[in-house]
């Protein structure tokens, strides 16, 4: 994934995943890519908010489509 790229955020409350978000900025990864070890701000797609924490990489997951939940 990279900047740009739509996503789904994992909620703290029930562990649901949330739509509508994308990457902003991808933080604390050695070489400015994606994957464990990495952290994420991201953005919220309804009104351009950035939210004010970092999302650890298994906290995020790509925007489902078509049902490939799954995939990365």
């Amino acid at each position: 994934m990279k900047v740009g790229t739509r996503v789904e955020v994992r909620s703290q409350f029930d562990r649901s995943w949330a739509g509508g978000f994308e990457i902003d900025e991808i933080i604390g990864s050695p070489d400015g890519e994606d994957g464990p070890g990495a952290r994420y701000k991201v953005r919220r797609e309804s009104d351009g908010m950035v939210l004010p924490r970092e999302f650890d990489w298994e906290e995020i997951r790509r925007e489902r489509k078509g049902g490939m939940w799954w995939y990365r």
